[in-house]
């Protein structure tokens, strides 16, 4: 049941169109999109007037009739410019009240996101860009590049006016005007930093701000001055003015430039110190389009669900307004469907290494003499004089190599040895500061390769894993008396476009994301002077070289804002075509040795100067985008330039649109990379287009003799006659796997001697819940040799074979939830701590972390992946941010989340205390293995208290099927919102609950029962061997559910 008062904040899409994506459709008011009307969104101010009264009407009557049947209803902003609706604050237990009411068609928490350049323009071609713009320091002018981000610090350099004329508009620049001290000081925007924001509104009503974030609690207001840094670096990267001279702690780093230096900037503050509500951004993300912003840059996560998540959706609409929107990636890999941002409509970014990293050279030297070299990365001063080297977690008393907490007094002039992992990285060297330490040798473990640049407290050096961190390690341990040092970093020559193995990977969603990768490691850029916490570093420091997916969204926020710059009249989908179908595809995986896949890098590394003039571009249409919501199928046929099929039975055909933007005649010629086994076939395979002419291409994909349920990938080239233009690459990925209607096709015996014939059958079955159709025709490769015989009458007959119908078939039945009883695994809770599992470190409120495991059995299919969600319940199969919900249903519930696993589904917070683990474990005396996922002590979310211990066991011992629920010596009561003990089938149309709150030391089994499969037909028929040789015969289906065509072979051999 859904209990309790506790008041929560969501957002509410309602049945109208924004401002933004109207395209017309109520009598008596214009079309007002730009995407419809060509023209910016207030260049027909009467039309745009006159919708914004019928929308604010519209949402008007619906929040009164909200408000009417919820009294305490509680609104918190309006939105009719993007995304259609409403945020409200309202209590937990009304929140399915909501879907009641006439005009509303959705409701979503309004979750907390999180936020996800010196030799990098060169590195990417920015440089070489300027050159056919308008020159080094005013590249991009004129072009207005929106930040949605932590705020900007107005007076950082890289803000200086380059000698630009600020465009045309009036804008916002909320830095306050010096009378109150908590928003800081005063400051007027220029040319350059030409608007300024503070949305946070939705942060406040939950959350207040932190000393010197300037903001007022008191009065709710913000300044959109960046109390973090991390808005700061994004802006400066994507568009920051050239610098002569960048410092840290002192040493010179310059010069550095932004990628479009030339660039105008609007900082929108929607993030304060524990990460940026989605209503702010979707307010943002108006007032951007209101602006004119011509490029959004988010390194901000979520957006997993391209068709549900608000700020997705309102980035739709800022597309159909004619604005770039470039997101990150996410930090999560290099694990695979661990991407944000699946809207095909924004270009979401992958990190890569530049071409340039900051080295150090470590030195140590035991008391026997030996000595240990090793290089690391650091931004810090060095270590000159050798100083006592300690393990943090050796030191009596403290014995914690993670170094999560400040170290004692022991440490006081030393340097610190501390393992990667749990807490941040600069919170260890503030840690191993408040103990008196010298300098901290932070190592990476467990094969983590990625090597940070963070502006720590001490100086500080990271080293790599397994080399050198191993070696180190090694070392520390067999030696004593270990003095360390280090030189200044300097500047070192590395190979370029290697992935990050933090950034986050496909597949996610219809499309390939990420879309392209960018620099996104060491990238040195602006900072915030008054960092609110120790997290951000010692304050004073104007810059900083960091990494993250949020370094390198901006890169290429800044190369669509040159893109923009060299052709003013591009849609955002040109654009995003020209960084993607000219990017190179020469990039590694994070081991800098396997070429890189399209699931790591999307279509390769940005290069700028190719960017500006690709020649060629693929852009869809916003309608067709809005379209694409109820057509899941359609989606493989978006015009995005690369193609995507999650599901290709064998063969597939694809169209795209091709644009000649070159402004010249040109001619291409294809050429195809196929995987091994398979092929590609484009027609035409050689064209000529004249200067904005448009030609439809047809791409056909050949996978019959593909293994099944694999991944594959390749790639779609147009080459073009003229040498001054790049080619133009469209990356091809693909599982091949029988649809949800499947088709069987087989004959026996598979031998026979002429004369002889072989019983035939194909047979197609729906396995998909809806009424299905398929058309299967059936062929013999050489009749005169094998011949098809003995045909029933429902069949029709063909030269070589026949054909029949299947339609009517009934949908299939998903497995059933039939009990949850008492017992479990036998031995009860076993704390995953006590075996040394670590925790999964910091876990907030409303996360899911997807783990890849060993295949297990649930509803007697297989499943290769778990979703761990922070509210007490699991996903078999993994999940995405849709299936996070802290409302616990009443099982079974078709709305997402379905396959639930719910050992305690509450609202819980291990944000506020507790520990997440998860890990595979084995009997070596049975043979027995499962997978183990804790919650420990994790408390709800509306006291803060009442913690509650639960694990899920899910056995993987080949051919067992075995879920069970564990609880510890703390089980709560839940959170007032509600509890839910017990689990669902995939489609949440069996399950079963609990009828109370466990208690400690219970244990819980699920009893489940197989799928079954929908309708099903069966046509038989005799093949007849008339002279010797091997024949195949072949039946191909397509059907109303899958996409493409399906072919399975029957192999006959005839013999004498």
């Amino acid at each position: 049941g859904k209990e309790g008062s506790k008041r929560v904040n969501v957002i509410v899409k309602y049945d109208f169109d924004p401002a933004a994506s109207y395209a017309g459709g109520v009598a008596g008011l214009r079309a007002t999109s730009p995407a419809a009307t060509g023209r910016s969104l207030t260049a027909d101010r009467a039309a745009l007037d006159a919708y914004m009264a019928y929308a604010r009407d519209y949402e008007g009557s619906v929040t009164s009739a909200l408000t009417s049947r919820i009294p305490n209803a509680e609104v918190i902003d309006r939105f009719h410019i993007a995304y259609g609706g409403a945020a409200l604050r309202l209590p937990s237990n009304r929140v399915d009240d909501l879907l009641a009411v006439d005009g509303v068609v959705a409701v979503q928490k309004n979750r907390l996101a999180q936020p996800t350049t010196d030799t990098t323009p060169e590195f990417i071609g920015a440089t070489e860009a300027w050159k056919s713009i308008s020159g080094s320091s005013t590249s991009g002018e004129g072009v207005i590049v929106g930040v949605l981000d932590s705020g900007v610090w107005p007076e950082h350099p890289s803000f200086k006016d380059p000698g630009i004329d600020k465009p045309r508009g009036s804008f916002a620049c909320e830095f306050g005007d010096g009378s109150d001290p908590a928003l800081g000081d005063s400051f007027a925007c220029n040319d350059k930093l030409i608007g300024a924001y503070a949305f946070t509104d939705g942060y406040l009503e939950f959350i207040p701000a932190l000393e010197g974030e300037f903001c007022n609690n008191e009065t709710g207001e913000c300044s959109a001055r960046d109390a973090d840094g991390h808005g700061t670096h994004t802006s400066t990267t994507a568009a920051g003015s050239p610098v002569k001279s960048a410092k840290i702690f002192g040493v010179e780093h310059g010069p550095i430039s932004g990628i479009a230096p030339g660039a105008h900037v609007i900082g929108y503050r929607v993030c304060l110190d524990l990460g940026c509500f989605q209503s702010d951004s979707v307010v943002a993300v108006e007032q951007a389009i209101l602006d004119g912003v011509d490029v959004i840059n988010f390194s901000i996560s979520g957006g997993a669900d391209a068709y549900s998540d608000p700020v997705e959706l309102a980035f739709l609409d800022a597309y159909s307004a004619g604005i770039s929107v470039n997101a990150s990636a996410g930090n999560s890999g290099p694990g695979a469907g661990t991407a944000d941002h699946a809207g095909p409509w924004v270009t979401t970014v992958g990190a890569s290494t530049s071409d340039r990293h900051f080295f150090a050279r470590l030195e140590l030297e035991a008391d026997n003499g030996d000595v240990f070299t090793a290089r690391g990365a650091s931004i810090t001063k060095g270590i000159a004089n050798a100083k006592t080297l300690v393990d943090a977690g050796a030191i009596p008393g403290y014995e914690d190599e993670l170094c999560q907490t400040p170290l004692p007094d022991a440490v006081a002039g030393t340097v610190v040895a501390c393992e990667r992992g749990v807490v941040g990285r600069i919170e260890k060297s503030f840690n191993v500061l408040q103990g008196g330490g010298a300098g901290m040798i932070l190592y990476n473990a467990g094969g983590q390769q990625d090597i940070e640049t963070d502006n720590h407290w001490v100086p500080t050096v990271h080293l790599s894993s397994p080399t050198p961190a191993d070696g180190f390690v090694a070392f520390l341990e067999g030696h004593t008396g270990v003095q360390a040092r280090w030189n200044l970093a300097a500047p070192t020559p590395v190979r370029g476009d290697v992935m990050a193995d933090f950034s986050s990977r496909g597949p996610l969603g219809s499309s390939i994301k990420p879309d392209v990768t960018a620099p996104g490691i060491q990238v040195l850029a602006g900072h915030t002077p008054q960092p609110v916490t120790p997290l951000g570093g010692p304050p004073g420091e104007l810059f900083q070289a960091i990494a993250g997916t949020s370094m390198s969204s901006p890169h290429s926020a800044g190369v669509s804002a040159l893109v923009k710059a060299a052709h003013p009249n591009w849609t955002p989908g040109e654009i995003k075509s020209a960084l993607m179908t000219s990017a190179t595809q020469r990039v590694l995986k994070e081991d800098g040795v396997t070429p890189a896949d399209p699931f790591d890098r999307g279509a390769g590394s940005i290069r700028a100067h190719r960017a500006i003039n690709p020649g060629l571009v693929f852009a869809e249409t916003p309608l067709n985008f809005f379209a694409s919501a109820g057509d899941p199928l359609g989606r493989v046929n978006l015009n995005v330039p690369s193609v995507n099929a999650p599901v290709m039975q064998g063969r597939l055909t694809v169209t795209r649109t091709a644009r000649n933007r070159s402004g010249n005649t040109q001619t291409y010629t294809v050429e195809k990379q196929a995987p091994e086994g398979g092929s590609f076939k484009v027609t035409p395979a050689r064209f000529t287009l004249e200067p904005g002419e448009r030609i439809d291409l047809s791409i056909k994909i050949f996978g019959d003799g593909l293994d099944d349920d694999k991944q594959y990938f390749g790639h779609v080239t147009f080459d073009p006659a003229s040498k001054g233009l790049p080619k133009v690459d469209l990356p091809v990925a693909f599982v091949k796997a029988q649809g949800e209607v499947a088709l069987t096709h087989s004959c026996g015996p598979r031998s026979i001697p002429v004369g002889a014939a072989a019983g035939c059958q194909v047979s197609v079955t729906n396995f998909s819940p809806s009424v299905a159709g398929a058309d299967v025709a059936v062929k013999s490769p050489d009749p005169s040799g094998l011949k098809i015989r003995k045909l029933p009458g429902r069949v029709t007959e063909l030269g070589k074979g026949f054909r029949f119908s299947a339609h009517g078939l009934s949908g299939a039945i998903a497995p059933t939830i039939d009990a949850i009883e008492p017992g479990g695994t036998g031995f009860g809770y076993v704390s995953l701590a006590s075996l040394g599992v670590p925790d999964l470190g910091p876990v907030g409120d409303e996360e899911l972390i997807n783990f890849g495991t060993s295949p297990y059995l649930y509803g007697s299919e297989t499943y290769e992946a778990i979703g761990m969600t922070s509210n007490g319940y699991a996903i078999a199969g993994g999940g995405g941010s849709g299936d996070v919900n802290f409302v616990p249903q009443t099982l079974p519930d078709p709305a997402a989340p379905n396959n639930v696993l719910a050992p305690f589904w509450t609202d819980l917070n291990p944000g506020e205390g507790g520990d997440l683990y998860a890990a595979e474990i084995a009997d070596g005396d049975t043979g027995q293995s499962w997978i183990v996922l804790e919650w420990e002590e994790v408390p709800d979310f509306t006291s803060g208290a009442d913690p509650s211990t639960f694990q899920i066991w899910v056995e993987t011992t080949p051919g067992t099927e075995a879920v069970s629920y564990e609880y510890g010596p703390v089980v709560g009561a839940g959170d007032p919102i509600g509890l839910t003990v017990g689990a669902e089938n995939r489609d949440g149309t069996s399950g079963v609950m609990l009828d109370r709150a466990p208690v400690p030391d219970e244990e819980f089994s699920l009893l489940t029962s197989p799928p079954m499969p929908g309708g099903s037909e069966t046509v038989t028929y005799r093949a007849k061997g008339k002279k010797p040789g091997r024949y195949a015969l072949t039946a191909r289906m397509r059907s109303s559910v899958n996409t493409g065509t399906r072919t399975d072979l029957a192999r006959v051999r005839v013999t004498p």
